[in-house]
Protein backbone atom coordinates (compact mmCIF):
# COMPACT_ATOMS: atom_id res chain seq x y z
CA UNK A 1 0.00 0.00 0.00
CA UNK A 2 1.37 3.19 -1.28
CA UNK A 3 2.36 5.88 1.80
CA UNK A 4 0.74 8.75 1.83
CA UNK A 5 1.97 11.93 3.51
CA UNK A 6 0.28 12.67 7.38
CA UNK A 7 -1.75 15.46 8.15
CA UNK A 8 0.67 17.20 9.89
CA UNK A 9 3.39 17.12 7.27
CA UNK A 10 0.65 18.42 4.69
CA UNK A 11 -0.62 21.46 7.04
CA UNK A 12 3.66 21.90 7.06
CA UNK A 13 4.92 21.82 3.77
CA UNK A 14 1.73 24.27 3.07
CA UNK A 15 2.28 27.00 5.28
CA UNK A 16 6.31 26.98 4.14
CA UNK A 17 4.73 27.43 1.21
CA UNK A 18 2.55 30.08 1.95
CA UNK A 19 5.50 32.05 3.75
CA UNK A 20 7.85 31.91 0.67
CA UNK A 21 4.78 33.15 -1.06
CA UNK A 22 4.67 35.87 0.86
CA UNK A 23 7.97 36.84 0.88
CA UNK A 24 9.10 36.73 -3.15
CA UNK A 25 6.89 40.22 -3.49
CA UNK A 26 8.01 42.19 -1.16
CA UNK A 27 11.67 41.75 -2.05
CA UNK A 28 11.02 41.78 -5.88
CA UNK A 29 9.05 45.22 -4.89
CA UNK A 30 11.95 46.40 -3.09
CA UNK A 31 14.22 45.64 -5.88
CA UNK A 32 11.85 47.05 -8.49
CA UNK A 33 10.52 50.64 -6.68
CA UNK A 34 13.58 52.70 -5.11
CA UNK A 35 12.40 54.12 -1.45
CA UNK A 36 12.71 58.14 -0.72
CA UNK A 37 16.22 57.82 0.38
CA UNK A 38 17.46 56.41 -2.84
CA UNK A 39 15.43 59.16 -4.80
CA UNK A 40 17.11 61.66 -2.99
CA UNK A 41 20.44 60.04 -3.21
CA UNK A 42 20.00 59.49 -7.28
CA UNK A 43 19.10 63.21 -7.12
CA UNK A 44 22.43 64.60 -5.24
CA UNK A 45 24.12 62.35 -7.51
CA UNK A 46 22.88 63.48 -10.65
CA UNK A 47 23.76 67.03 -9.29
CA UNK A 48 27.22 66.03 -8.38
CA UNK A 49 27.53 64.82 -11.69
CA UNK A 50 26.47 68.22 -13.44
CA UNK A 51 28.71 70.11 -11.13
CA UNK A 52 31.51 68.36 -12.60
CA UNK A 53 31.21 69.15 -16.03
CA UNK A 54 31.09 73.29 -14.44
CA UNK A 55 32.92 73.39 -11.42
CA UNK A 56 36.78 71.39 -11.35
CA UNK A 57 37.06 72.92 -7.50
CA UNK A 58 35.00 69.58 -6.06
CA UNK A 59 37.56 67.08 -4.49
CA UNK A 60 38.30 63.84 -6.95
CA UNK A 61 38.35 60.98 -4.45
CA UNK A 62 40.25 58.90 -7.08
CA UNK A 63 43.39 61.32 -7.72
CA UNK A 64 46.50 60.54 -5.55
CA UNK A 65 46.91 62.83 -2.74
CA UNK A 66 49.75 65.68 -3.57
CA UNK A 67 52.03 66.34 -0.34
CA UNK A 68 54.77 69.64 -0.13
CA UNK A 69 58.30 68.00 -0.07
CA UNK A 70 60.98 68.65 2.16
CA UNK A 71 64.58 69.05 1.31
CA UNK A 72 67.16 68.36 4.15
CA UNK A 73 70.41 68.92 3.43
CA UNK A 74 73.40 68.23 5.58
CA UNK A 75 77.14 67.93 5.33
CA UNK A 76 78.52 63.96 5.29
CA UNK A 77 80.76 63.22 8.07
CA UNK A 78 83.99 61.94 7.45
CA UNK A 79 84.76 58.30 7.77
CA UNK A 80 88.46 58.96 8.19
CA UNK A 81 87.71 62.31 10.77
CA UNK A 82 87.51 60.76 14.30
CA UNK A 83 88.36 63.39 16.07
CA UNK A 84 86.04 65.69 18.00
CA UNK A 85 86.02 69.01 15.91
CA UNK A 86 83.91 72.44 17.52
CA UNK A 87 83.11 75.09 15.25
CA UNK A 88 82.45 78.76 16.57
CA UNK A 89 80.59 80.58 13.58
CA UNK A 90 80.68 84.67 13.47
CA UNK A 91 76.90 84.65 15.05
CA UNK A 92 78.20 83.09 18.25
CA UNK A 93 81.36 84.90 18.32
CA UNK A 94 79.48 88.44 18.11
CA UNK A 95 78.42 87.19 21.56
CA UNK A 96 81.57 87.55 22.89
CA UNK A 97 82.95 90.56 21.19
CA UNK A 98 84.84 92.99 24.25
CA UNK A 99 86.37 89.28 24.93
CA UNK A 100 89.96 87.97 24.61
CA UNK A 101 90.53 84.61 22.88
CA UNK A 102 90.54 82.34 25.47
CA UNK A 103 87.28 83.46 26.82
CA UNK A 104 85.52 82.97 23.26
CA UNK A 105 86.96 79.43 23.08
CA UNK A 106 85.37 78.69 26.52
CA UNK A 107 82.60 77.81 25.56
CA UNK A 108 83.07 74.86 23.77
CA UNK A 109 82.60 71.67 25.94
CA UNK A 110 85.88 70.59 27.85
CA UNK A 111 87.59 74.10 27.38
CA UNK A 112 88.29 75.78 30.65
CA UNK A 113 90.10 79.17 31.30
CA UNK A 114 92.97 80.21 33.35
CA UNK A 115 92.98 84.23 34.32
CA UNK A 116 95.95 85.75 35.22
CA UNK A 117 95.30 89.20 34.28
CA UNK A 118 92.43 91.18 32.81
CA UNK A 119 92.50 90.41 29.16
CA UNK A 120 95.14 87.70 29.40
CA UNK A 121 93.72 84.67 30.01
CA UNK A 122 94.65 81.34 28.90
CA UNK A 123 92.77 78.28 27.28
CA UNK A 124 93.05 74.56 28.70
CA UNK A 125 91.62 71.80 26.87
CA UNK A 126 91.30 68.68 28.75
CA UNK A 127 93.47 69.67 31.45
CA UNK A 128 96.31 70.70 29.03
CA UNK A 129 97.82 74.21 29.14
CA UNK A 130 98.97 76.37 26.29
CA UNK A 131 102.27 74.37 26.11
CA UNK A 132 101.06 71.33 24.90
CA UNK A 133 98.05 72.80 22.83
CA UNK A 134 98.53 74.72 19.19
CA UNK A 135 96.84 77.79 17.85
CA UNK A 136 96.77 77.93 14.36
CA UNK A 137 95.59 81.65 13.43
CA UNK A 138 95.28 82.32 9.45
CA UNK A 139 97.38 78.82 8.94
CA UNK A 140 100.34 80.03 10.45
CA UNK A 141 101.42 78.29 13.79
CA UNK A 142 101.21 81.30 17.09
CA UNK A 143 104.58 81.74 18.39
CA UNK A 144 105.02 83.16 21.88
CA UNK A 145 106.49 83.06 24.90
CA UNK A 146 103.85 81.07 26.72
CA UNK A 147 105.41 79.23 29.62
CA UNK A 148 103.97 81.92 32.41
CA UNK A 149 100.41 81.31 33.87
CA UNK A 150 99.54 84.68 33.24
CA UNK A 151 100.94 84.54 29.35
CA UNK A 152 98.18 84.64 27.15
CA UNK A 153 97.58 84.06 23.36
CA UNK A 154 98.58 87.24 21.34
CA UNK A 155 96.26 87.35 18.75
CA UNK A 156 93.12 89.77 18.30
CA UNK A 157 89.90 88.24 18.62
CA UNK A 158 88.14 90.91 16.57
CA UNK A 159 90.63 89.43 13.37
CA UNK A 160 88.67 86.17 14.06
CA UNK A 161 85.75 85.37 11.67
CA UNK A 162 85.92 81.67 12.80
CA UNK A 163 87.18 79.49 15.44
CA UNK A 164 88.01 75.57 15.72
CA UNK A 165 88.54 73.37 18.69
CA UNK A 166 90.49 70.57 17.76
CA UNK A 167 90.02 67.60 20.75
CA UNK A 168 91.02 63.91 20.61
CA UNK A 169 94.41 61.92 19.39
CA UNK A 170 93.73 63.35 15.65
CA UNK A 171 95.70 66.73 16.81
CA UNK A 172 98.91 64.88 17.32
CA UNK A 173 99.49 65.14 13.34
CA UNK A 174 99.58 68.59 13.81
CA UNK A 175 102.97 68.01 15.89
CA UNK A 176 104.32 66.97 19.23
CA UNK A 177 103.12 70.03 20.94
CA UNK A 178 99.41 69.49 19.99
CA UNK A 179 99.17 66.39 22.44
CA UNK A 180 96.26 68.58 23.96
CA UNK A 181 94.39 69.96 21.30
CA UNK A 182 94.54 72.89 18.19
CA UNK A 183 92.87 75.82 18.44
CA UNK A 184 92.42 77.35 14.38
CA UNK A 185 91.91 81.19 14.20
CA UNK A 186 90.00 82.27 10.44
CA UNK A 187 89.69 85.26 9.61
CA UNK A 188 86.35 86.66 7.90
CA UNK A 189 86.34 85.87 4.07
CA UNK A 190 87.56 88.82 2.08
CA UNK A 191 85.63 90.81 -0.99
CA UNK A 192 85.14 88.33 -4.25
CA UNK A 193 82.66 90.97 -5.92
CA UNK A 194 83.67 94.76 -6.62
CA UNK A 195 82.16 97.17 -3.66
CA UNK A 196 82.88 98.33 0.23
CA UNK A 197 82.12 96.32 3.29
CA UNK A 198 82.95 97.47 6.77
CA UNK A 199 81.56 97.23 10.42
CA UNK A 200 81.96 99.32 13.71
CA UNK A 201 81.41 98.07 17.02
CA UNK A 202 81.29 99.77 20.53
CA UNK A 203 81.15 97.54 23.97
CA UNK A 204 80.88 98.95 27.44
CA UNK A 205 80.87 96.66 30.11
CA UNK A 206 79.86 97.88 33.88
CA UNK A 207 82.30 95.62 35.54
CA UNK A 208 85.73 97.06 35.61
CA UNK A 209 83.94 100.27 33.94
CA UNK A 210 85.57 98.78 30.83
CA UNK A 211 85.40 100.20 27.05
CA UNK A 212 85.50 98.60 23.86
CA UNK A 213 85.91 100.46 20.15
CA UNK A 214 86.47 98.26 17.13
CA UNK A 215 86.44 98.71 13.57
CA UNK A 216 86.94 97.20 10.07
CA UNK A 217 86.80 98.03 6.67
CA UNK A 218 87.15 96.13 3.32
CA UNK A 219 87.55 97.48 0.07
CA UNK A 220 87.28 95.61 -3.41
CA UNK A 221 87.75 98.91 -6.23
CA UNK A 222 85.86 98.23 -9.41
CA UNK A 223 89.08 100.08 -11.30
CA UNK A 224 91.49 97.75 -9.87
CA UNK A 225 89.71 94.25 -10.06
CA UNK A 226 91.46 91.28 -8.74
CA UNK A 227 92.92 93.71 -5.75
CA UNK A 228 91.15 93.80 -2.43
CA UNK A 229 92.24 95.29 0.58
CA UNK A 230 91.51 95.56 4.62
CA UNK A 231 91.93 97.45 7.67
CA UNK A 232 91.50 96.67 10.93
CA UNK A 233 92.09 97.56 14.22
CA UNK A 234 90.58 98.21 17.50
CA UNK A 235 91.21 99.72 21.79
CA UNK A 236 89.63 98.61 25.31
CA UNK A 237 90.34 100.15 28.06
CA UNK A 238 89.27 99.08 31.55
CA UNK A 239 89.84 99.69 35.32
CA UNK A 240 89.74 97.11 38.20
CA UNK A 241 87.13 94.87 38.14
CA UNK A 242 85.21 93.67 40.99
CA UNK A 243 83.96 90.45 42.90
CA UNK A 244 80.63 90.68 44.72
CA UNK A 245 82.45 91.41 48.00
CA UNK A 246 85.66 93.07 47.09
CA UNK A 247 87.74 94.65 44.36
CA UNK A 248 90.26 92.74 42.44
CA UNK A 249 92.97 95.13 43.12
CA UNK A 250 95.63 96.20 40.25
CA UNK A 251 93.06 93.98 37.49
CA UNK A 252 93.21 97.57 35.33
CA UNK A 253 94.22 96.95 31.36
CA UNK A 254 94.63 98.63 28.33
CA UNK A 255 94.85 96.44 25.29
CA UNK A 256 95.13 97.48 21.07
CA UNK A 257 95.46 96.10 17.90
CA UNK A 258 95.88 96.82 14.39
CA UNK A 259 96.33 94.92 11.01
CA UNK A 260 96.27 95.10 7.65
CA UNK A 261 95.52 92.74 4.69
CA UNK A 262 96.15 93.16 0.32
CA UNK A 263 95.33 90.55 -1.33
CA UNK A 264 95.60 90.44 -5.49
CA UNK A 265 94.56 87.40 -7.79
CA UNK A 266 94.65 87.09 -11.17
CA UNK A 267 93.57 84.10 -13.26
CA UNK A 268 95.02 80.96 -10.92
CA UNK A 269 97.30 83.06 -9.14
CA UNK A 270 96.67 84.65 -5.52
CA UNK A 271 98.64 87.00 -3.28
CA UNK A 272 98.36 88.19 -0.06
CA UNK A 273 100.15 90.00 2.53
CA UNK A 274 98.95 90.55 6.09
CA UNK A 275 100.52 92.61 8.93
CA UNK A 276 99.03 92.31 12.79
CA UNK A 277 100.55 93.83 15.64
CA UNK A 278 99.41 93.51 19.34
CA UNK A 279 99.71 95.52 22.52
CA UNK A 280 98.43 94.79 26.04
CA UNK A 281 99.45 96.18 29.06
CA UNK A 282 97.92 94.97 32.07
CA UNK A 283 98.29 94.39 35.92
CA UNK A 284 98.44 91.63 37.76
CA UNK A 285 96.03 90.99 40.43
CA UNK A 286 97.43 91.70 43.73
CA UNK A 287 96.77 88.36 45.29
CA UNK A 288 97.88 86.62 42.77
CA UNK A 289 100.96 85.91 44.55
CA UNK A 290 102.07 84.54 48.20
CA UNK A 291 105.39 84.03 49.56
CA UNK A 292 105.38 80.70 51.37
CA UNK A 293 102.74 77.74 50.75
CA UNK A 294 101.57 78.02 54.38
CA UNK A 295 100.58 81.90 53.46
CA UNK A 296 98.61 80.59 50.55
CA UNK A 297 97.06 77.91 52.20
CA UNK A 298 96.00 80.69 54.73
CA UNK A 299 94.62 83.02 51.96
CA UNK A 300 91.75 79.92 51.03
CA UNK A 301 90.32 80.19 54.30
CA UNK A 302 89.93 84.15 54.45
CA UNK A 303 86.38 86.04 52.84
CA UNK A 304 88.55 88.28 51.27
CA UNK A 305 92.25 88.86 51.11
CA UNK A 306 94.72 90.62 53.10
CA UNK A 307 94.29 94.72 52.28
CA UNK A 308 91.93 94.34 50.41
CA UNK A 309 89.70 96.97 52.17
CA UNK A 310 92.40 99.65 50.62
CA UNK A 311 91.57 98.68 47.07
CA UNK A 312 89.80 101.06 44.75
CA UNK A 313 88.08 100.51 40.86
CA UNK A 314 91.03 103.18 39.34
CA UNK A 315 92.68 102.75 35.76
CA UNK A 316 96.06 102.89 37.06
CA UNK A 317 98.04 100.01 36.23
CA UNK A 318 100.72 99.43 39.03
CA UNK A 319 103.50 96.85 40.02
CA UNK A 320 103.45 94.07 38.90
CA UNK A 321 102.43 94.57 35.49
CA UNK A 322 103.27 93.20 32.05
CA UNK A 323 103.56 94.91 28.85
CA UNK A 324 103.62 92.47 25.39
CA UNK A 325 104.19 93.77 21.97
CA UNK A 326 103.14 91.05 19.17
CA UNK A 327 103.93 91.50 15.63
CA UNK A 328 103.22 88.93 13.23
CA UNK A 329 103.75 89.59 9.11
CA UNK A 330 103.03 86.82 6.31
CA UNK A 331 102.86 86.75 2.97
CA UNK A 332 101.62 83.79 0.65
CA UNK A 333 101.29 82.86 -3.20
CA UNK A 334 98.93 80.29 -4.08
CA UNK A 335 98.93 78.84 -7.59
CA UNK A 336 95.58 76.86 -8.71
CA UNK A 337 96.99 74.62 -11.79
CA UNK A 338 95.43 71.87 -13.44
CA UNK A 339 96.99 69.57 -11.80
CA UNK A 340 97.45 70.67 -8.87
CA UNK A 341 97.74 73.88 -6.58
CA UNK A 342 100.94 75.11 -4.95
CA UNK A 343 101.10 77.25 -1.46
CA UNK A 344 103.71 79.05 -0.61
CA UNK A 345 103.84 80.59 2.47
CA UNK A 346 106.72 83.13 4.65
CA UNK A 347 106.09 83.95 8.06
CA UNK A 348 107.86 86.46 10.75
CA UNK A 349 106.93 86.89 14.16
CA UNK A 350 108.21 89.08 17.38
CA UNK A 351 107.56 88.81 20.69
CA UNK A 352 108.52 90.80 22.98
CA UNK A 353 107.27 90.99 26.50
CA UNK A 354 108.15 92.60 30.03
CA UNK A 355 107.06 91.87 33.43
CA UNK A 356 107.46 94.40 36.57
CA UNK A 357 107.39 92.73 39.95
CA UNK A 358 106.65 94.69 42.81
CA UNK A 359 109.77 96.77 44.73
CA UNK A 360 110.25 98.82 47.10
CA UNK A 361 109.15 102.57 46.94
CA UNK A 362 112.64 103.72 47.19
CA UNK A 363 113.80 102.08 44.37
CA UNK A 364 113.41 103.28 41.07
Amino acid sequence: MPATPSRFARVTLALLFLWIGALVPVHARADEAPSDDDDSAQEDEGTAEEGEGTDHTDHDHDAPHVRESITVTAQRPSDTDTHARVEIEAAALERTRGQDLAEAIGQVDGVTVARGAADSSKPIIRGQTERRLLVLSNGVRHASQKWGADHATEIDPFAAGRLSVVKGAAGVKYGPDAIGGVILVDPPRLLTTPGVDGVVQFIGVSNGLRFTGAGRLDLAPAKLPGFVARIEGNYSRGSSLRAPTYVLGNTASQVWNVGATLHYHRGPVHLTATYEHYDLRAGVFYGMSSSTPDAFAASLERDAPLGSEAWTVTPVIDRPMQTVQHDRAVARAEFFGPRGTVHVTYAFQLNRRKEFEPVRSSVE
